[in-house]
Parts: structure tokens; sequence; C-alpha cells
């Protein structure tokens, strides 16, 4: 608050003064005798109209660069992120030292039949990596039903380890084969769509195998599921391979569970830590949030973003409002005579009208011109914020200059109303 007091204080100042001079710098011998027919020099009046200029332009980039934002945010929050999050929670669950590698599948199956066992709950999984937060696994994989790759071009590829249930659970849909199980022979695993067109095009996926670095035998896929938005919703969906826990059952000691249920998400909650604590009192449960909480922290940065470039652009817009208002109703004062002897001499008040406004509106043109042409340029700063929609929308282009060139006329029809009715008369006898 102190700065913002020091700055505005400063502002007023270093404003202030050059008026200030020139008031003080002047020829009383000169300014008696413009008397009160003085229109100002023509240095004054380009410095105001120079001033509306470039508020126009300012405004003009920051209304450019807010639109696009915020095309990109409503089109970003339109994308299916490839799961169902509502009346959906997510729980984090760690073991710990006392829980050695060969039980921590038998703990993760005895929780999640549980859960499915109780009332109001629909399903139930748990994940290495929760949804939308891109961390994960990212590593070379092979297709055993295919010749091998050059050693300096493998094939790469996210892998998730989750449980039975996951996919029901996130309300993610099975499309070929079938969802992991307890009572497999082995570990298997289940791809993304995204992962069955590029590694097995136009082929169904069941029964091939994938194997890991340079494993010798490989790991059956029994079933194939729809994509998901794993960094963002903004990042397309990538080839992703779902393992079945047990084949990191010594590596992840921290699990995300996924339950959806009926009911609100505190009863859901509480019938989660009920299990959880019938199975281990000690174990904490944490980091306890609804899926659409997470959807909604996912977008929350760019909404912030978005937020901030509309209403700096909002008050770029008054300011430039402010500013055609004020330079054409100080013009009308200053040229009071002059319409005054118009009307005098039979000018139509239409026709002071259309005179006024044009005063405006080609101040606006100018400053949305200047503007465009820096907008071309500082939409580059915010291109990383842009989704669905390119920095040269010429669409938004347009809009913003057509709103502006609407302000632009809002703001001097009040002078031009006023220069309609001055009286001949009486603008004539001031002279």
């Amino acid at each position: 608050m102190l700065f913002a007091l020091v700055i505005t204080l400063l502002t007023a100042l270093a404003f202030g003064l050059a008026p200030a001079l020139r008031v003080t710098g002047g020829h009383v011998g000169e300014s008696l005798r413009a008397g009160r027919a003085d229109t100002g020099d023509v240095r004054s009046r380009r410095f105001r109209r120079g001033l509306v200029i470039s508020e126009v332009a300012l405004a003009v980039v920051l209304l450019v660069c807010s639109g696009l934002v915020w095309q990109s945010l409503t089109r970003m929050l339109w994308v299916d992120p490839g799961f169902r999050p509502e009346r959906t929670v997510t729980a984090q669950i760690t073991l710990g030292s006392d829980y050695p590698d060969s039980s921590s599948v038998a703990f993760w199956r005895t929780l999640l039949t549980n859960l499915d066992g109780k009332g109001g709950i629909e399903a139930a999984g748990a994940t290495d990596t929760p949804p939308l937060s891109g961390g994960g696994i990212f590593t070379s994989i092979r297709l055993l039903d295919q010749p091998p790759r050059p050693a300096d071009q493998p094939l790469m590829s996210t892998i998730r380890s989750v449980t039975p249930g996951y996919f029901q659970a996130m309300g993610i849909p099975v499309l070929a084969g079938h969802d992991l199980e307890w009572n497999e022979s082995g570990p298997s695993m289940v791809v993304s769509a995204a992962a069955a067109k590029a590694f097995w095009p136009h082929q169904p996926v069941t029964d091939k195998q994938i194997a890991f670095h340079q494993e010798p035998k490989g790991k059956p896929v029994v079933g194939e599921v729809g994509d998901t938005h794993e960094a963002s919703l903004a990042t397309p969906p990538a080839p992703v391979v779902y393992v079945s826990m047990r084949r990191y059952q010594r590596v992840f000691r921290t699990m995300t569970l996924v339950v959806r249920g009926r009911g609100d998400i505190a009863a859901l909650t509480q019938t989660i830590r009920g299990a959880l604590h019938e199975l281990d009192p000690g174990l904490p449960l944490y980091n306890v949030q609804s899926l659409q909480t997470i959807v909604d922290q996912s977008t929350a940065q760019t909404r912030l973003q978005t937020l901030l470039l509309v209403v700096f652009g909002a008050s770029a817009l008054l300011l430039a409002a402010l500013g055609i208002y004020g330079v054409i109703s100080y013009s009308v004062t200053q040229r009071r005579q002059e319409m005054g002897v118009r009307l005098a001499l039979g000018a139509a008040p239409g026709g002071l009208l259309g005179l006024v406004i044009g005063e405006g509106v080609a101040l606006t043109a100018i400053g949305v011109v200047v503007g465009a042409v820096g907008a071309s340029f500082t939409t580059a700063l915010v291109q990383s914020l842009l989704f669905g929609v390119g920095r040269g929308d010429l669409m938004t282009f347009a809009a913003v200059a057509v709103g502006l060139v609407g302000v632009a006329v809002a703001a001097s029809f009040v002078p031009a109303r006023r220069a309609m009715r001055i009286d001949p008369i009486i603008a004539l006898r001031g002279e």
C-alpha cells in the first residue's frame, strides 16, 4: 500500500509538472491578446491527441492479448479429460517400513476389496501417479512382435502402475480386451488408444507383448482403454502403458487411491478412512481431494493469468474512453465560437454531431492501427498460454477494433450533443 501511495503521488507530480511549467512560463501579453477565442497552440493539441492515440494503442494490445487468452481458457475448459471427475475422491497412502515388498500387493488388494463391499462405493482403484500431474515414468520399451529398433532410436512411452478397478473408478472406458485382474497368472498390461495407434496401427492389441529395456521376456497386453490427458488439458494425450502394480511392487511405496461412489465427497472420504483404519489404524490418509478439484487446479494458473489480462485490458479501455472524452470535450469548449459561427451561417446541428464524433473516431482509428501493429509482436509473450487459437487470430483483432470504435463513438457523443446545443448568439457575443 505504501508503494502504491508513493507511485500515485509521483505520477501526479510528474504529469502535473508539465502544465504547471507551461502556465508559469507564458507571456501575459500574448494571453490577453488571444482572449477567450484561443483554441490552444498546435503543440498542445498534438500532445493531447498523441496521448489519446497512445492510450487506444495500449488498449488494443492488452485487449487482443486478453481476448486470445480468454478464448484459450474457454476452449480448454471444454476439453474432455478422458475420465469422469464427478463423484470421485482421490487420496494418497504411503506404506512404511513395516510393510515388506512382498505384502504391498496383498495390502492394496484387501483394501480395495473392502472398499468395493462398502455401501455407496461404486468402484475403487489405485495408481502410482495422480491424474493430470504429469509425473510418472517415461522409459524405453520393446515390442516383441516387431524387429529390434536401432540403439540410438529407442521406442519411448509413459508408464503407469495401476491396480484392477482403476479404470472403472476413473471412468475411463475399456475399448478392447478386458481390465487388469487380481487373479491373473502374471503381471499384465493395458495400453491407451494413443499407444495402440502408435505401436500397432490397424491391429488388435490383445495378445501383443511389451518388454522393458533388455528384458528377454515381455508382459502380455490384455486390453485397450480410452486416452486421458496426463500433464494438462492443453497437452494432447500421449501413448500410455498401464502396468499391473505387481510389476512394480518393489518400487512404489506411495500410491494414489481413487474411489467413485454415491453421495457427497465428505461421506465418501469418511467411508475410505473407515476401511483404511479397519485394515491398519496407524496408516494416514493424506492429500484427500475430489477428482474435480484436481481438474480445476490444472487450469488454475491459466484462469489467474486470464483474469489479470482481462482486468488490465478493461482498465486500458476505460482510460482510452476517458481520454477520448476529455480531448473531444476540451476541443468543443475551445471551438465554441467556431461552432457558433457555423450554426449562424446555416450549418445543421447534425453536421456538428458528425464533425465532433468524427474527430474521436479518427483518433481512435489511428490508435487501433498502431495498437494492432504492436499487438502482432506482443502476442508472442502470451503464446505459451494459447490453446486452440493462433496469436494472429483475425476475429480477435477485428472484434477489438470494432469495440474500440464503438467506445470512441460513445465517448464523443456527449461532447457532440453539447456542440449541437450551442446558441449562436451567445457564442458570438462571447467573441
